[in-house]
């Protein structure tokens, strides 16, 4: 597996185009499939600060065949290794004239979709605003976080000061926009911040 250790991001990035089959941006990584995160006492802190913004701002929107994971930091992780260091975000997050089946959007991490360890000892903070508007999907298949959009790992320590707006139909959570299984949870987690719904 890839250990990334105090790995950082300050540049903007933007997504823009016609058709995608799948879509993962990351303000650090975009997919990854068994990337693990370690501390590292020269570089204790793993944070993303470029802004990010996904969909078409003039024509018809960006069209997404299966599923768009968009995360601060990690759009998309299959991994089951640990990420035992602290990660951070202050970048603002925006989706806009997107349409896709299945959108999951995270100040942190986009998509977990894999058992990875999230150490209970480390802090995972977003202060960067998500917004997602203008967006084409099934409501039940659309989920905002401002942590994780989804997860199948608990969560532990997680500190997220973001503003969230989102349009009407879109599943939002302070920490996570939706869970896989039922024995997922967020514990001693702090929030704040404003949430819209329009």
């Amino acid at each position: 597996a890839t250990t990334l250790k105090g790995c950082y991001n300050d540049g903007n990035i933007t997504a823009e185009g016609v058709s995608f089959n799948k879509l993962y941006v990351g303000g650090v990584v975009a997919y990854t499939t068994s990337v693990s995160m370690a501390e590292d006492s020269a570089y204790p802190y793993c944070y993303n600060a470029g802004a990010i913004t996904v969909g078409n701002t003039t024509g018809d929107p960006l069209t997404v065949k299966e599923i768009a994971a968009v995360g601060g930091y990690l759009g998309c992780t299959t991994s089951t290794q640990a990420f035992n260091a602290n990660i951070g975000n202050k970048g603002n997050i925006t989706v806009s004239k997107v349409s896709v089946p299945a959108l999951y959007v995270g100040g942190i991490w986009g998509y977990m979709n894999g058992a990875a360890k999230v150490a209970s000892t480390s802090v995972y903070t977003n202060i960067g605003k998500i917004t997602v508007d203008n967006v084409t999907s099934t409501a039940a298949t659309s989920f905002v976080g401002g942590i994780i959009g989804g997860t199948l790992c608990t969560i532990n320590g997680a500190q997220s000061y973001c503003d969230i707006a989102v349009q009407d139909g879109i599943s939002a959570g302070w920490i996570m926009g939706t869970h896989r299984t039922t024995d997922i949870k967020a514990t001693n987690c702090a929030v704040g911040g404003r949430m819209q719904k329009w």
